[in-house]
């Protein structure tokens, strides 16, 4: 499927995923820290229906691409557990901030 996507095709995408980036590098130009959970919620049961997947996977794809199509650092952090299973925190750093936010991220001390 990829091979046949055409350049054109490629360029409104590429331009939304910029001006996502710039808004997000605005927002932690500062040094400020984005904060966000791990996942939307515990991780599915297996018997879970299809439909409810669907909307779980949608859920995380928005949690999870933030940091990956702004190109920017993150690091999920063990947070506790709900229900007897883990959930995490995220924590998402300006651009170049990678090692800042890993020593917050051990500050943390969780």
């Amino acid at each position: 499927w990829a091979a046949t996507v055409t350049a054109n095709q490629i360029e409104g995408p590429r331009r939304a995923r910029e001006q996502f980036a710039a808004r997000l590098d605005a927002m932690l130009a500062d040094g400020a820290v984005l904060c966000l959970p791990t996942a939307p919620g515990i991780a599915p049961l297996l018997k879970t229906p299809a439909d409810a997947l669907e909307t779980f996977r949608a859920q995380a794809i928005s949690l999870l691409s933030i940091a990956g199509l702004a190109r920017l650092p993150q690091v999920s952090l063990p947070l506790g557990t709900l229900d007897g299973c883990p959930v995490g925190l995220s924590l998402v750093g300006r651009r170049g901030s990678d090692l800042a936010l890993l020593a917050l991220a051990c500050s943390l001390g969780l």
